[in-house]
């Protein structure tokens, strides 16, 4: 498994935290591409080292976030789903990344989300000019109609749908 150092980024006026990997430098020169992974509901960053190990094998800057309210993170009440919020904690990650130029190439960041992080990294990819890739791991897209209610399913639909027709993909 990968060594991941603790790192904290500001969101949402709090500070969150994630774990960052990075890649061998022996094997692979600096900066690289680099990736933010973002969990589900019901589980931490600290469940990603599996994934993130595969991607730091693969070359990626690996940064595995802790949502506010999740985890390390900080925020209050605890284990908050807004999921407006979540895809604010993924765009300052993408900031806070892109800033380390010395490890990571600004324009060459993705993201990897799983369950209902599958399902924010689709909205945020959407709005988000800066990311170049998106992977969504078992996407939870009805959390809309539990968390927003009814109706917000279809809205989120267009908004990804308008979001990948404005970036011609």
């Amino acid at each position: 498994m990968a060594n991941a150092k603790l790192v904290h980024f500001e969101s949402g006026g709090v500070k969150c935290a994630a774990d960052l990997y990075l890649p061998d430098a022996g094997t692979y020169a600096y900066p690289r591409p680099g990736v933010v992974m973002g969990h589900g509901f019901s589980i931490i960053k600290s469940a990603l080292v599996q994934q993130a190990t595969y991607l730091v094998n693969a070359g990626y800057v690996v940064m595995a976030i802790d949502y506010r309210t999740f985890g390390e993170s900080e925020g209050e009440p605890r284990a908050q789903i807004w999921p407006l919020d979540q895809v604010e904690d993924f765009r300052n990650a993408i900031t806070w990344l892109e800033q380390r130029t010395e490890l990571v190439i600004p324009d060459r960041i993705g993201l990897w989300g799983v369950s209902f992080g599958g399902g924010v990294v689709l909205y945020t990819a959407a709005i988000e000019p800066r990311v170049k890739v998106v992977v969504a791991q078992s996407p939870s897209t009805a959390a809309p109609l539990v968390v927003w209610g009814e109706g917000a399913a279809l809205f989120w639909t267009c908004v990804i749908l308008f979001g990948i027709a404005q970036r011609g993909v």
